[in-house]
């Protein structure tokens, strides 16, 4: 180095180059204290952001897993049941107690239509009703084959029914007894009495005795 680069140097004013630069003493001063004040919040800042509304989570999960479980174990309990619902059904029994219910109905039927001379519709339901029930309560069934079972039983009911009192009818106003007006029967005769005796409203009366008895006859699994 030459002397005179060396006295430059000496020469060289440092304060008023330092005054002179883009940055001031009190800027760095502030710059410090800011660093010092905002360094220790991070660590705390990056933690909170980890683990988000942990507690919210953790019970959230909670009560999902026990709806999950309760649903579980009704679908259990609800699976078990119907086992031994099944397990108590019986068809025979069911049937007996349908046509004997029938028979009833078929009797009730004749004498409430002779002695009125009229059909009324609310037999139709009460025929289903009767039929329906019987094959539930002694059959227990749970399965749409004892719907059909009483929907069967309950059109043959009233189909029957029909029948005989027309029949019954007939013979009144023939002055026949009777018992003389069944024994003269025979196929052709009964096709034409039905034939005769055949209205729209029977089809109704029918229609009813089916619906009726198929609800009826099936065991609600609850």
């Amino acid at each position: 180095m030459s002397d005179k680069e060396f006295d430059e140097i000496h020469d060289y004013d440092y304060n008023k180059g330092f005054e002179e630069s883009y940055i001031t003493r009190s800027e760095i001063t502030i710059d410090n204290h800011q660093s010092d004040i905002s360094s220790p919040s991070e660590p705390e800042t990056t933690s909170r952001s980890m683990f988000p509304n942990q507690n919210e989570n953790t019970s959230s999960n909670v009560f999902d897993n026990e709806a999950t479980m309760n649903m579980i174990q009704e679908n259990v309990v609800n699976s078990i049941g119907i086992e031994e619902l099944r397990e108590q059904q019986n068809f025979p029994l069911g049937l007996i107690g349908g046509v004997l219910a029938s028979f009833l109905c078929i009797f009730i039927w004749a004498l409430i239509t002779v002695l009125t001379k009229c059909q009324i519709t609310y037999m139709a339901i009460g025929v289903g009703f009767a039929v329906g029930f019987s094959i539930q309560k002694l059959g227990k069934g749970i399965t749409p084959v004892y719907g059909i079972l009483g929907a069967v039983l309950a059109l043959l009911t009233c189909f029957v029914g029909n029948f005989l009192s027309s029949v019954c009818l007939i013979a009144d106003e023939l002055n026949y007894s009777y018992s003389e007006m069944f024994s003269s029967l025979d196929v052709n005769t009964s096709i034409l009495i039905i034939k005769e005796t055949f209205q729209f409203m029977d089809i109704i009366f029918y229609g009813i005795a089916i619906y009726t008895g198929y609800l009826c006859s099936v065991k609600s699994e609850s």
